[in-house]
């Protein structure tokens, strides 16, 4: 579908009909009706965006569907503030919905800090070198011996981002600790990045590895995560080989499992 983004711009969304837009945008403004917690209905909103357009750019579900469906709807109070304060959130929790049934039949499970971000550190041992504020998702396994609480200790952690303008280069000295202490660091991202009013294409950030930009080089050029996972189509994803030994990879959450899922089995 055609989707209007301005009043003299627009996106195409290929892989979406008017019917599912509507669909979405009604499930959506229902949820954040009901929803005492917007972020609850902005993640539950993305789970049913994907299940009801599975082949479409999740990042554009994100940015061009759900972000603007929510600054258009009048609460009587700033809406690009309130989105702000709970789409991080958001996007955390959908991190855990989406995964943990796979991973779970692993002993894997994720778990959104949210406001728990200091115990995570201190369970890690971190908690004096890292700032709290610096970890977003746990992995957690069942056995895992460091940081063991209640039968589950933990194996690393998710830096979430849903666009790479959010300071990335922060989190890069609380990831190179995490990874010299033990633990696993990935970057987790949607990768979201359009240039209005020149291009509302949601191209992202990363350049090609012909032509990298400076975030693409945080990973395949420094190593400084583990791994970034990328829910952008448009993402180029790294070669089989790069200078650090790392890579980006571009997730098709059709795959079953997808390769976010193939490498926390490996873990």
């Amino acid at each position: 579908m055609i989707l209007q983004v301005s009043k003299k711009d627009t996106v195409e969304l290929v892989n979406m009909s008017e019917q599912d837009y509507q669909a979405i945008r009604n499930y959506f403004i229902q949820k954040l009706n009901d929803s005492p917690k917007k972020r609850e209905a902005i993640a539950d909103t993305l789970i049913y965006a994907i299940q009801r357009c599975p082949s479409e750019n999740i990042s554009d579900l994100w940015h061009h569907v759900i972000y603007r469906t929510y600054i258009s709807v009048d609460n009587g109070g700033n809406q690009f503030q309130s989105w702000v304060r709970a789409s991080g959130d958001a996007l955390e929790m959908f991190i855990a919905q989406a995964y943990n049934p796979a991973l779970s039949e692993m002993g894997i499970r994720l778990v959104p800090l949210l406001k728990n971000k200091a115990q995570a550190m201190d369970r890690m041992g971190l908690s004096v070198v890292v700032s709290k504020s610096k970890l977003d998702v746990l992995i957690e396994k069942q056995g895992e011996r460091k940081g063991l609480l209640n039968g589950y200790g933990i194996l690393g952690g998710l830096h979430v981002k849903a666009s790479l303008a959010e300071r990335i280069s922060d989190d890069v000295p609380a990831s190179r600790i995490m990874m010299q202490a033990g633990y696993t660091s990935i970057l987790w991202t949607l990768d979201v990045k359009s240039n209005p009013p020149r291009d509302f294409t949601n191209r992202g950030e990363f350049g090609v590895p012909e032509k990298p930009t400076h975030k693409r080089d945080l990973i395949e050029e420094r190593g400084d995560f583990n791994v970034c996972f990328s829910y952008n189509s448009r993402t180029v994803p790294s070669p089989k080989t790069t200078k650090s030994g790392r890579r980006i990879h571009t997730v098709n959450m059709l795959e079953s499992p997808d390769a976010f899922i193939q490498y926390c089995a490996e873990l």
